[in-house]
């Protein structure tokens, strides 16, 4: 997921461990994963709808870069020691 994202692939991910510790938790893009017409509306809307698709890369390029980039983690792994 990080890499995707970093890569400016966008995202649909439902709400299981692991996945919400990455993305940001106001992130409005995820989807029901037991429920199959949220994950088709929310790729047929990336789909049909380039400047969603865009806002949905570039949003999750932006926070990736921000929070998980090398100086980043230095910082965290340095005020957790």
């Amino acid at each position: 997921v990080l890499e995707a994202a970093y890569l400016g692939i966008p995202i649909l991910a439902s709400k299981i461990k692991g996945i919400e510790e990455i993305l940001p938790m106001d992130y409005k893009y995820f989807i029901e994963s037991e429920n199959p017409f949220s994950i088709a509306k929310q790729l047929a809307k990336m789909i049909n709808d380039s400047k969603y698709f865009e806002e949905i890369k570039e949003k999750q390029r932006s926070y990736i870069r921000k929070n998980f980039s090398v100086d980043n983690s230095i910082k965290v792994f340095r005020n957790n020691l």
